[in-house]
Order: C-alpha cells, then sequence, then structure tokens
C-alpha cells in the first residue's frame, strides 16, 4: 500500500484559510434543518445496507437451512466487497453537486431491485450473487453521497461536529438484527425485503427534503 501511495496519491499544496470558522454552537447543529433530515436518511439507509449479511443469513435460515445459508453468505460476502473495491473510487470521485440527485436516485433503484432479487434468488446462488452485486452498487453511491452531502451544509469550523451527528445514523445498522428477527418471526418471510426496500425509498425522500431545506449550489450558512 504504501508503494502504491508514493506513486499515485499527489502531495497536496498548501492553502492559506481565508474563512474564518464559525464559533461552535450545539444551537447550530438542533437549528439545521438539513441535518436532520440528512442524519434520519443516513438512519434507514444504514438500516437497509449496514448489516445486510445478518439480514439475509436469517431469512436464508428461515427459508432453508444453515448449511445453505453459509454457502450463501459466501457467495454475497465477497461479491460485495470485490464491487466495492473495484468500483468505490470510480463511483466516487464522479459525485458532485449538480449530479448527486440523479446518483442518489439511481442508488435507490439498485438497492430496491437488489432486494427484490433476493426474494425470487430461492435456492439459486448464481441468483444470490447478482441480486448482491445490484444491491452493493447502491450501497457504493449512498456511502460517498452521504457524506457530500454533510460537507456541503457544515458551516466552517462545525464539519467535525455535523459528520459526529450523521454518524448517529449508523444505529440503524446496530438495530437491524433485532428488526430481522422479530419480522422473520411475526410475517412471510418474503416481507423483510419488501420493508427494506420501502424504508430505503423513505430515506431517499428524505434526503431530498434535506437538499431542499438548504438550497443545494449555495455555500452553507450558519
Amino acid at each position: 500500500p504504501m508503494l502504491f501511495i508514493q506513486i499515485w496519491v499527489k502531495r497536496s499544496e498548501k492553502i492559506i484559510a481565508t474563512e474564518t470558522g464559525s464559533v461552535w454552537s450545539p444551537k447550530v447543529l438542533l437549528q439545521d434543518k438539513a441535518l436532520l433530515w440528512f442524519t434520519c436518511s443516513g438512519f434507514l439507509a444504514s438500516f437497509v445496507s449496514g448489516a445486510f449479511a445478518s439480514c439475509i443469513s436469517q431469512y436464508v435460515m428461515v427459508i432453508a437451512d444453515g448449511d445453505f445459508a453459509e454457502k450463501v453468505v459466501a457467495v454475497v460476502l465477497p461479491v460485495n466487497a470485490a464491487m466495492v473495491v473495484t468500483l468505490q473510487y470510480s463511483v466516487g470521485r464522479r459525485l458532485n453537486p449538480a449530479n448527486i440527485r440523479a446518483l442518489m436516485t439511481a442508488g435507490t433503484f439498485c438497492f430496491v431491485i437488489g432486494l427484490v432479487g433476493f426474494i425470487f434468488s430461492g435456492n439459486s446462488l448464481l441468483m444470490w450473487g447478482m441480486s448482491a452485486a445490484v444491491f452493493t452498487v447502491g450501497e457504493i453511491i449512498y456511502a460517498p453521497g452521504e457524506y457530500m452531502l454533510i460537507d456541503h451544509i457544515a458551516p466552517p469550523g462545525m464539519k467535525a461536529s455535523y459528520f459526529s451527528a450523521q454518524s448517529l445514523g449508523w444505529l440503524g445498522a446496530a438495530i437491524n438484527p433485532l428488526v430481522s428477527g422479530i419480522v422473520l418471526t411475526s410475517l412471510p418471510p418474503f416481507s423483510l425485503f419488501i420493508i427494506l426496500a420501502l424504508v430505503i425509498v423513505v430515506a431517499w425522500v428524505l434526503m431530498l427534503k434535506g437538499i431542499r431545506a438548504r438550497p443545494w449550489g449555495q455555500p452553507a450558512l450558519c
């Protein structure tokens, strides 16, 4: 890794800051509606994608058995990792304020298509792998997109606080296994992926509300 860093990473030039940092105040965080919408959106998005391997293993153990669940996870996780390694940089570098809405919408569609694919995968490991690949594209778009949204609205001198507030959204991934277990024991198994698809659509709607709350393309204001 150090060799690649020395070869490919360019040394940044020293930049003299011209902006005056904002005085830190929790009031700014609490009154920023865009931050609220983005954090809620991140919570729901992490609920869908943050622990999807655990979610899938629970589902497969209900519709099949533990042995097949191991095979599915052995397919899904490498596909997810390979997609992230090969596409994360190329997709992330193309995100910008001009196309963020369109790409986040495309990411939402990928999530939904992948989740629907899981429903119909059944005993086909190929279908599980293909559905995981499409699902991962949504994850690859959402991950840098959420950070770009927060970076855009954070006032100078408060970016760390804004990113800390955004990290609360990862609580969604923490509760996913519990909610998945409740759904699988009380509803038909396929209902789990339908619920997750609805949740990611709601996350997308909240993200759009956050963009509208802070006009996109304008500088962050206190």
